[in-house]
């Protein structure tokens, strides 16, 4: 086969979101462009880009990673934000079997050359793609104040339901506790409410959430 060069450009971020890491930056964002083999497997590509960027530290081994909004990426040429919406509402975004092929392939497809594909890099074997909200079971028999439990990589943050603010700190990624806040402060009511009529009798089905 051909010994085709593929040139692809990825927006890379690499959170460090494990608590006592200090002396580690909190985050890195970096473009990096190269010409790849296009025989290459696309996937073996990627992983080797996560690894390479990742934060790295004595306590923690293991890595996540995912490519964010990679479909609407790859699909954007062709159909409109609407329909690809409805393409990948019933489907796992994070599961990358059908981009288990060369790069050649994928670009003879989708045109790789000329995208910016979005890599993002975590610091624990964890699922990254999205902040789990829930409430512990009960809870309101004993606190005071409303809140909710967020959940980011494996670190958990509480924010406070009434004044939208994080409990003792927030995550250490800037823009994960931004988005945190945001979605809390656009259903604060709802989740409120819930606080205040279900968790007073005690949940017989837990709230868990992933956004």
């Amino acid at each position: 086969m051909k010994n085709q060069k593929v040139k692809l450009e990825f927006e890379i971020t690499s959170y460090n979101l494990k608590e006592g890491n200090n002396d580690l930056p909190s985050e890195i964002k970096l473009t990096y462009i190269e010409e790849f083999d296009g025989n290459l497997n696309f996937l073996s590509v990627v992983n080797k880009l996560a690894n390479a960027f990742r934060i790295k530290n004595a306590h923690e081994k293991q890595y996540a990673y995912y490519l964010e909004n990679i479909y609407q990426i790859l699909w954007s040429e062709f159909f409109d934000e609407e329909f690809i919406d409805n393409m990948i509402k019933n489907i796992d975004t994070q599961d990358y079997s059908k981009l288990d092929v060369t790069i050649n392939e994928l670009n003879e497809q989708f045109h790789l050359e000329g995208k910016r594909l979005a890599l993002v890099i975590g610091s624990e074997n964890s699922q990254i793609n999205g902040i789990r909200f829930f409430f512990h079971t009960k809870e309101h028999k004993h606190s005071a104040s409303p809140h909710i439990h967020c959940l980011y990589c494996g670190v958990e943050k509480i924010i406070d339901l009434k004044t939208l603010e994080f409990i003792n700190e927030p995550f250490k990624s800037i823009y994960t506790s931004r988005l945190a806040i945001n979605l809390v402060t656009k259903y604060q009511k709802s989740l409120i409410d819930y606080w205040d009529r279900v968790l007073t009798e005690g949940e017989t089905v837990e709230f868990d959430v992933t956004l």
